[in-house]
């Protein structure tokens, strides 16, 4: 062991300018001028290096197998056991030296290796070989990754980078269509410029209408409406009705429509405009509530209309000249507005009585004078009034 000790602060020693005598060695190296065995600076007499037999390493006690550099082939180092190229640097065609346990003079306590890849670990220890320039490396050698992109730390410009995220070369992520959510995230590739996305990097579209958020100009589209590249509603006829949801394409210029987009009737347009529709072509037997056959085609047409707006709320009132009495003429028209209910929920499915409620009026609310036949025809009438007005300005 001592001589092994001995060996080693030799080889310190060789860490000074001159390999050789330094630590109490037998003879001088020459000048690194003359030893064309010379390796990065460490002084090896080039005549013991040539020598032919392990024999000959006696008168050199400073050579001990570290620091054995051959300066030529590798018949050199084969020929001397001290030389062993394990430990040393050959200068040219270095073939591998014999074993460390044919060699006394090798201690393996003090191996020295170089660090391939410049991250601060011996190669001896490093267990991630090739490290890039640059990376923070552990105790072993391997780059440190702290926010698992891929791109070790002292390379990474981009610290704590969002698991799952691409990123680039410098470890900065990445995001392809410029919506704030970046690759590897972003599960809607090709998001188009200025649509608002979702935690996810998809459109919000928040009317539904196919046109995201942010490049939507008309927001609030009805469902079901076709729409142009901007998000606004198509009406190719111009009757206020969108395409898509229009079911009666070209509707003349200036005709009263419906909600679905198609003409409507006179009475029909009178109801949207006043919410109330007057009807004087209801016929009754004197005296009574029995509707007379004729009056059936003006409450058919009222049938027609009501089955379209079935959340409208009704009132039937029935109106009465001055003839008979008061009390007679209002319970009069009570009944006969009962009986033009009953007829138009018997005959039309979609009517539902309880949109109704049936009010006589009698004579109490007359429209002209009844000092004429003429003035009381116009006076008897039954009137549907709408209760929710608004319901017809949708």
């Amino acid at each position: 062991m001592n001589m092994q000790i001995a060996a080693f602060f030799r080889m310190v020693a060789a860490m000074t300018p001159t390999l050789l005598g330094a630590a109490g060695a037998a003879w001088a190296s020459p000048a690194p001028s003359d030893n064309p065995a010379m390796v990065g600076g460490w002084d090896v007499g080039h005549q013991t290096m040539r020598a032919s037999s392990a024999g000959e390493r006696d008168p050199n006690p400073a050579l001990v197998g570290f620091w054995g550099v051959g300066k030529g082939g590798s018949h050199d180092r084969h020929s001397n056991p001290t030389l062993v190229g394990f430990w040393g640097v050959n200068a040219q065609n270095a073939a591998a030296g014999p074993a460390r346990g044919n060699n006394p003079a090798l201690v393996g306590t003090w191996a020295f290796s170089g660090d391939s890849d410049g991250d601060g670990v011996l190669d001896e220890q490093d267990h991630c070989a090739n490290t890039p320039r640059g990376a923070v490396v552990d105790s072993q050698g391997c780059p440190v990754d702290s926010d698992g992109d891929a791109v070790p730390d002292g390379i990474d410009q981009c610290a704590n980078t969002p698991r799952g995220a691409k990123v680039d070369a410098k470890g900065c992520t990445m995001d392809s269509d410029g919506d704030g959510v970046v690759d590897g995230i972003d599960q809607c590739g090709s998001t188009p410029k200025g649509a608002k996305v979702d935690a996810r990097g998809c459109p919000v579209d928040s009317d539904g209408d196919g046109i995201p958020d942010g490049v939507d100009q008309c927001a609030d589209t009805a469902r079901g409406a076709k729409v142009d590249a901007k998000g606004c509603p198509k009406d190719s006829d111009g009757d206020g009705v969108p395409d898509g949801i229009d079911q009666c394409a070209d509707t003349p210029k200036g005709a009263k429509i419906d909600a679905k987009g198609c003409p409507i009737t006179p009475k029909e347009a009178e109801l949207l405009d006043t919410g109330t529709l007057r009807l004087q072509q209801v016929y009754f037997d004197s005296r009574e509530a029995t509707l007379k056959p004729e009056s059936y085609p003006a409450l058919d047409e009222v049938g027609q209309i009501l089955t379209k707006w079935p959340q409208l709320k009704l009132e039937v009132g029935g109106h009465t000249d001055n003839r008979a009495g008061d009390a007679f003429n209002k319970d009069l028209s009570q009944k006969r507005a009962q009986a033009v209910l009953d007829y138009l929920v018997q005959k039309f499915s979609g009517i539902n009585r309880s949109q109704f409620t049936v009010v006589g009026y009698g004579e109490s609310q007359p429209l002209t004078s009844n000092g004429t036949d003429a003035g009381r025809a116009q006076n008897r009438r039954v009137e549907f009034k709408v209760l929710n007005r608004e319901v017809l300005k949708k």
